[in-house]
């Protein structure tokens, strides 16, 4: 769910931004894996599936969005 959304927005230039992602021992492409449990990518993939198209999508955290669920979310509106 998560993994095509993010797949399809890599085709538009999409890039994860692991540079807050502070496991040492992890290689890049691990922390961009781990990037991909964010609960906002979960909810966005989750609106994307069931909400018809064109439709309005909100959510709503009450904690700070990381920059890569940021720049994930700027990247879908385009």
């Amino acid at each position: 769910m998560v993994d095509d959304v993010i797949d399809q927005l890599k085709l538009v230039g999409y890039v994860p931004n692991t540079s807050h992602v502070f496991h040492v021992e992890m290689g890049e492409e691990e922390k961009a894996t781990s990037l991909r449990c964010h609960s906002e990518k979960l909810a966005i993939a989750f609106g994307l599936l069931n909400t018809s198209p064109g439709a309005a999508l909100r959510v709503v955290k009450n904690l700070r969005v990381c920059p890569d669920c940021h720049s994930m979310a700027k990247s879908l509106c385009q």
